[in-house]
């Protein structure tokens, strides 16, 4: 998160570790659906507080402090 990716092409290498990376989050939240551990309230939303730091044309400001 919040990292820059300079790269325009991955190797066969970067797909193997995302896809694993992938299976992963996907069986933590099968396991959190299973266990009933999402709220059921109705819809929800959630964004982290970069969404917010945005210069006055509207486009991305690493400014965070």
């Amino acid at each position: 998160m919040g990292q820059e990716i300079s790269l325009s092409s991955f190797d066969p290498e970067s797909f193997r570790l995302f896809s694993e990376r992938l299976a992963e989050e996907t069986r933590l939240l099968t396991g959190l659906c299973a266990d009933n551990r999402l709220s059921s309230e109705g819809f929800v939303i959630g964004f982290e507080i970069e969404a917010w730091l945005l210069d006055h044309g509207f486009f991305p400001n690493p400014a965070n402090q």
